[in-house]
């Protein structure tokens, strides 16, 4: 399946950027020939992936719904690591979870690192599959305890979406591996993922999202200037 919606632009009525799914014989504003114009249509750039097609890559998806049709900025958002074979690895009050790679749920994520080297392959799926066994990643706990009956390292263990979750299990990841950095830092906490990683990636996406959702609501968009940020070729 693919999700891709496939908005292009064209270039008409002077400066005007127009947006639409499928290229038009008329012009959206003035109703002449696009043929007119003497500048290519291109197609707009689709921000987002199928997780199983990433083997080797940090992934994430909106917890609920989808990005074009749900998301809305500030929502939850749900991230997980695929193996060597294109299956997510995440952590949720259920525990670690293993997404096969034709599932539904993580067909329209975006993919913030990704290994390219194959080299590093055995080492990844080691690596992951080491964190995922580890009594660390427990599931929420759904009845009353004791404090009396548990050590605090055990409390602290348990699924908590604020504190201890697929983000803390991502970061972990990353500082065992040991090979996800920026130019200057390597990257150890849930805020430096966050905002180095994380953060971006949302803003460029919501600028696909805002332009597909104008498209749907009204037909097309007009931009009057050069739209370098949403328009690659």
């Amino acid at each position: 399946m693919d999700n891709d919606p496939g908005i292009v632009c064209y270039k008409h009525c002077g400066d005007r950027n127009v947006f639409c799914i499928k290229l038009p014989s008329f012009c959206h504003v003035c109703k002449q020939h696009v043929s007119d114009s003497l500048f290519i249509p291109i197609r707009v750039c689709y921000p987002f992936a199928r997780a199983s097609q990433h083997p080797c890559s940090v992934v994430f998806k909106p917890t609920n719904g989808d990005f074009l049709k749900n998301y809305r900025l500030m929502d939850d958002l749900h991230i997980g690591i695929t193996t060597s074979k294109g299956v997510v690895v995440s952590y949720d009050c259920n525990g670690v979870v293993n997404d096969d790679v034709n599932t539904d749920a993580w067909q329209q994520c975006l993919v913030v690192y990704r290994v390219e080297e194959a080299s590093w392959e055995t080492q990844w799926d080691n690596v992951l599959m080491e964190i995922a066994r580890a009594d660390f990643w427990t599931k929420a706990r759904l009845v009353m305890v004791r404090v009396i009956l548990w050590h605090e390292f055990n409390l602290r263990q348990r699924y908590n979406e604020d504190t201890h979750n697929c983000l803390s299990f991502v970061v972990e990841f990353v500082k065992r591996l040991g090979m996800l950095k920026t130019c200057d830092r390597v990257i150890n906490t849930r805020e430096e993922f966050t905002d180095t990683f994380i953060a971006p990636a949302t803003v460029n996406a919501q600028k696909y999202i805002h332009l597909y959702r104008k498209i749907v609501e009204n037909g097309f968009y007009v931009y009057n200037s050069v739209s370098n940020e949403i328009v690659c070729s």
